[in-house]
């Protein structure tokens, strides 16, 4: 699956797709954004329900996408020394 196809179904997968297509896609994410999604979640307030944490998530997730996609995902990916990501970018799970 794309980059592009986990983006635009993020919020509609089951839970076992979600876990399969978002572990995927994070895999495929620079470690500054894995850092921004670690706090997020670190930040997170435990008391909310699964659903309200899954959309947050998703947005989180799709905002950290949309800057490494863009001209400043391709200069921060390249000082990791990943390859840019863009949406046809195949994502393995």
């Amino acid at each position: 699956m794309t980059v592009k196809e986990i983006f635009e179904k993020l919020e509609t997968f089951d839970d076992d797709d979600r876990a399969k297509y978002t572990g995927g896609l994070c895999k495929a994410l620079s470690p500054v954004s894995m850092s921004t999604l670690f706090n997020f979640q670190d930040k997170w307030d435990g008391s909310k329900s699964p659903e309200e944490f899954f959309k947050a998530q998703s947005k989180e997730i799709k905002a950290c996408v949309e800057l490494e996609v863009g001209p400043a995902g391709v200069v921060v990916r390249q000082a990791s020394g990943l390859q840019p990501l863009t949406w046809e970018t195949e994502v393995a799970v």
